[in-house]
């Protein structure tokens, strides 16, 4: 039953919900539909707004660029490129570290967008009710976002590893950097720690490929990502508090509607994204 009800979902949300960019009205018509099958089946449902920068983590991304070619400048020896190199690396480092550190200068450049989250809270009640339950949290992003050269099947896996390793690498980048400049070391030695450094910064580079070309890219299409996990969840929903809603009426009057759309998980909804709880 719970697979059937994520499907009349999905072919729901397929056939009412188009390609729904942030900050856009189509995303908020998708968040008032959200909300409204939330209502019906009697959750608690409020819409959060919120600012958001137009730009995401574009201006971290060009840090991510900016410090790949420094550290490639930066062995250069006894040249003005590399001296050159080597500030760009210190500078790149000193914004990475306010954000590591929590003082991200950076998040508060470029223009803010409007957007929202959709919050439904099922209250537990009820003589099956037990001390010491806790709370379970459903995320799904509704959003439609931009393609990435880093979220095909193939790469998609790489990712998360590429991002939690982003503070060791430019760790090592900074410090092969230092090397540079220690001139009491012999050339070979400084150009090993170079290589390395270049290494260590090949993530970071992917990562602000990824970012700055997702940022100029067209949206996504198809129930793969996004809808799929919204109708995932809104499956689990019906679970615990079923109700005949307006999604499950549009699918009894079209019950040969989408038939052969996969029901399968986004490879983007991750904390990332916004949706409902």
């Amino acid at each position: 039953k719970s697979m059937a009800s994520t499907r009349n979902y999905l072919n729901y949300l397929n056939d009412q919900v188009d390609i729904a960019p942030a900050n856009s009205q189509e995303e908020l018509d998708a968040a008032h539909l959200v909300k409204e099958l939330m209502d019906e089946h009697g959750l608690d449902t409020t819409l959060q707004e919120f600012d958001m920068p137009v730009a995401g983590d574009l201006a971290h991304s060009i840090v991510y660029l900016l410090l790949f070619v420094g550290i490639i400048l930066g062995g250069v020896l006894d040249s003005a490129a590399g001296v050159a190199g080597r500030v760009i690396v210190l500078a790149c480092i000193i914004l990475l570290a306010l954000r590591f550190g929590g003082r991200d200068v950076l998040a508060g450049l470029g223009s803010k967008a409007r957007s929202q989250n959709v919050i439904g809270v099922h209250r537990a009640s009820g003589p099956l009710v037990v001390k010491g339950n806790r709370p379970i949290v459903i995320v799904a992003h509704y959003d439609t976002p931009n393609e990435g050269l880093l979220w095909r099947r193939t790469l998609v896996r790489y990712l998360p590893v590429l991002k939690r390793s982003a503070f060791w690498c430019v760790f090592v980048v900074a410090v092969c950097c230092l090397f540079q400049v220690m001139g009491f070391l012999p050339a070979p030695a400084r150009h090993v720690f170079w290589i390395v450094g270049i290494v260590a910064a090949l993530p970071l580079l992917a990562i602000g490929i990824n970012d700055v070309y997702e940022r100029f890219a067209p949206c996504t299409e198809g129930a793969n990502d996004n809808k799929a996990a919204v109708a995932a969840m809104l499956g689990v929903m019906d679970k615990i508090r079923p109700n005949t809603d307006e999604a499950q009426q549009w699918a009894l009057a079209h019950p040969h509607a989408a038939a052969s759309v996969p029901v399968e998980p986004s490879m983007r909804d991750d904390a990332e994204g916004k949706g409902g709880q």
